[in-house]
């Protein structure tokens, strides 16, 4: 038998968070094309309770990030990809990606541009 779990419902969505729903985005060190970010908004929640009563509480919206790197970038993750999970986005407000300690500029992509990134994505 299946034990039913309770959900809170999801929080009002954050207007603050909504630049970054779905976005595309260049990763720039200098002038060198480090990699292509995108981001999107999900619902997170907070699993408590006992295994027969199990309960989702505390949703909170998050910035999930993915980074895909170009070919032969020096501090690629070995995969050629690196994500990741965030609530926290003056970075990004700043136009500023920090990764791996290095501070990216971000320079946002619009339009087609975007869209074909977030395509290729899956998001």
């Amino acid at each position: 038998m299946r034990m039913k779990r309770h959900r809170e419902p999801a929080p009002t969505p954050d207007p603050g968070l909504d630049r970054y729903r779905r976005a595309a985005a260049r990763l720039v060190d200098g002038e060198r094309l480090v990699g292509q970010l995108t981001t999107r908004v999900q619902t997170w929640w907070t699993t408590e309770g006992p295994l027969w009563r199990r309960r989702d509480v505390r949703p909170e919206e998050r910035v999930e990030w993915f980074v895909e790197y170009e070919p032969g970038e020096p501090t690629a993750h070995p995969d050629g990809w690196t994500d990741g999970i965030t609530r926290e986005v003056d970075d990004l407000d700043r136009d500023q990606f920090v990764l791996h300690g290095r501070a990216l500029r971000v320079e946002w992509l619009e339009g087609a541009d975007a869209q074909n990134r977030l395509t290729a994505r899956g998001w």
